[in-house]
């Protein structure tokens, strides 16, 4: 509910702006074709906060309809993160070295759960390339998205590419 809270304060200052638009972060895990296709069963509260986010993106898109308004929600994509980092990228030995870092090291559980995810975003999508975008690479995308955004474009789900390809 937090995005309808911060939206509710800013329509004011939107209305009174000359692009009125509203983009909320979303992410794949939102999305029910998304799931289906790639097999996704992790993340269960995530993806549900953010399909509950589209949603809300949809719900204004409607009550805002003819008034000049975008809503979009966007996701900008598998991201070289933290969090990915750890979930995604190969780990070190498992025997750790002296020049092998301590985060770096997977037991086998982590190491099976990365190999099962890099496998099912393969399986979704054959011609991904496996590697996470750059933060800045993601920004761009979004940024891009953004600025051709219309108002006829309003309460759809995107992403990074302004489509429905998710990695």
């Amino acid at each position: 509910m937090g995005a309808v809270a911060v939206t509710n304060a800013f329509l004011p200052l939107i209305e009174k702006g000359t692009q009125k638009k509203v983009i909320n972060i979303s992410s794949a895990a939102g999305d029910s074709e998304f799931i289906e296709k790639f097999g996704y069963v992790t993340a269960v509260p995530y993806g549900i906060s953010k399909a509950a986010l589209n949603l809300i993106n949809t719900k204004y898109a409607i009550e805002f309809r003819g008034k000049g308004y975008t809503f979009l929600a966007i996701s900008p994509g598998l991201v070289d993160t933290h969090v990915v980092r750890k979930s995604l990228l190969p780990r070190a030995p498992r025997i750790r070295s002296a020049n092998v870092p301590l985060h770096l090291v997977g037991t086998v559980e982590e190491e099976a759960t990365r190999d099962a995810i890099i496998r099912m975003f393969k399986a979704g999508d054959p011609d991904w390339s496996g590697v996470p975008l750059l933060p800045r690479q993601s920004a761009d995308f979004v940024l891009d998205v953004i600025d051709r955004a219309t108002p006829e474009e309003s309460g759809r789900f995107v992403s990074q590419y302004g489509d429905r390809r998710w990695l």
